[in-house]
């Protein structure tokens, strides 16, 4: 299995794992099949090792659970959270929430007083 990155912070809680990547100020929820590969990216534990804790718990056919398993590696490390693997870009700034220059709007004829 390959490892997390370094710079994640993981919050474990009942049902989930929580986990804040500070380089892109994201946040990731991983539940059930997903916190399960998270959580095995350790860099030592074999992927032989989960695929067949995933057959035994759940039921799956080991080719089911070897996609199942790469599908989960693929998507982590698309958002950077695998050792080696760069975030995407941040979104660009929305105009509204104060990245950007953002126009006040007019306010609505009904709003304003009559005199």
């Amino acid at each position: 299995m390959p490892s997390r990155h370094p710079a994640l912070e993981v919050a474990e809680f009942e049902v989930e794992l929580v986990v804040f990547d500070p380089r892109v100020n994201r946040v990731h929820h991983l539940r059930d099949l997903g916190a399960a590969v998270f959580d095995a990216c350790d860099g030592v534990t074999p992927v032989a090792d989960l695929v067949a804790e995933i057959v035994e718990v759940a039921g799956a056919t080991e080719q089911d659970a070897v996609e199942a398993v790469d599908a989960v590696l693929a998507s982590l490390a698309a958002e950077g959270m695998l050792e080696g693997a760069e975030p995407p870009a941040p979104p660009p700034p929305c105009l509204g929430c104060g990245g950007g220059v953002a126009a006040r709007p007019a306010k609505p004829r009904w709003w304003r007083r009559r005199r």
